[in-house]
């Protein structure tokens, strides 16, 4: 947690130290902090170093005596979270390797429920933006057509069992962008300088180009626009045996693009394998209109730029505060913007100038989250 404080922090947060009940640990260094003492000394030392953040991260039964402490450091205006909870609010992820299956039964995934968004008005967008879609990118389609039959030999169109909804298997169409015959060759699957793939090919997935038939697989309803990214059943099966909740993944029907698409390379390892679950999990648990606007306007920024995946998020954060004032007249922290979850929905219901600060959040600050 603390590596993970480090790396996603961008100076919100400054790490005080830490309380641990092991006798043998004590006055321990970890990191640049130390341990400052065990649990027992919880409401000592928040009121001490007027700390603002405790996050529990134990894995063990929480003791009677612990929960008091708690309840006393949070009536004194101490924000409780435990660590999946933080983890979350810090990466955009969730993660996987710690959960419990106590945390995932109660956590409410809003991809699971039966509500009018996930059933009726995704499907509807999904349609409607698939037909207005296949129109308009008609004559690209073309001109990526004789580019690949003028480029090699065989056919123009690549066709691949892949699983999806309840784990049901369909047929995803996409642009040829491999040497005919090499398709299933695995032990490049993921590598930047796949030899398999031809000229034509690499010019257009690196423009996501490839992508642009299966917006026929969401018309049929297979796909949606957004959603995790349908695997080969061989990779399911590995996945499923050896990461835990991976199934979970598919409640939800597979997107052509998606919060771990535009978040984390394109990888076919375990590791890629868990990490994009990681994002999949947060996508499936946060699901909302908002957050879909926002994953459609960080694919264009991420094929727009593939380079500037990331930003310097203190930076941004700052200038994106300083917006967010001028058009919300918001108060708005600039040491926590990026963790801002409520004001900018609440203002997007009211006020269409958010509308347009959100536009500039999610071009400008592609790791900015958003939940329902």
């Amino acid at each position: 947690m603390y590596e993970t404080l480090n790396r996603y922090n961008h100076g919100a947060f400054q790490v005080v130290g830490f309380l641990d009940d092991d006798s043998t640990k004590a006055d321990k260094i970890i990191g640049t902090c130390t341990i400052l003492g065990t649990s027992q000394t919880l409401v000592q030392m928040a009121k001490k170093n007027a700390i603002d953040v405790a996050v529990i991260a134990i894995t063990k039964v929480k003791q009677p005596d612990l929960m008091r402490a708690l309840l006393e450091v949070k009536s004194a205006g101490v924000e409780i979270y435990d660590m999946p909870a933080f983890y979350e609010e810090l990466t955009g992820k969730l993660p996987v390797d710690h959960l419990r299956d106590g945390w995932v039964a109660y956590t409410r995934f809003q991809g699971m429920q039966r509500r009018a968004y996930t059933i009726r008005i995704k499907r509807l967008t999904d349609i409607v933006l698939s037909i207005v879609g296949l129109i308009v990118s008609l004559p690209l389609c073309i001109a990526t057509a004789l580019a690949i039959k003028v480029d090699s030999k065989g056919p123009i169109l690549f066709k691949q069992t892949r699983i999806g909804l309840n784990r049901r298997p369909f047929d995803l169409i996409k642009f040829r962008t491999m040497t005919v015959g090499r398709e299933h060759d695995r032990q490049f699957a993921g590598q930047m300088d796949d030899p398999r793939i031809t000229r034509v090919g690499r010019i257009i997935r690196k423009l996501r180009i490839d992508e642009l038939p299966q917006m026929w697989s969401v018309l049929k309803g297979d796909m949606s626009f957004i959603g995790p990214r349908a695997l080969i059943e061989e990779e399911v099966n590995e996945f499923e045996q050896k990461i835990p909740y991976f199934s979970l993944r598919h409640s939800i029907p597979p997107g052509i693009t998606g919060w771990a698409q535009v978040n984390y390379r394109h990888g076919a390892t375990l590791k890629d394998g868990l990490e994009k679950l990681k994002y999949d999990l947060f996508y499936l648990k946060n699901l909302s209109p908002l957050l879909d606007l926002h994953i459609l306007l960080k694919t264009a920024w991420v094929v727009l730029f593939p380079q500037r995946r990331q930003v310097n998020c203190s930076r941004v954060c700052k200038e994106c505060a300083e917006i967010c004032r001028r058009f919300c007249r918001s108060s708005f922290s600039s040491d926590r913007i990026a963790m801002e979850k409520s004001t900018i929905g609440t203002f997007m219901v009211f006020d269409f100038r958010a509308l347009i600060c959100y536009i500039f959040l999610a071009f400008c600050h592609p790791r900015f989250p958003v939940r329902r």
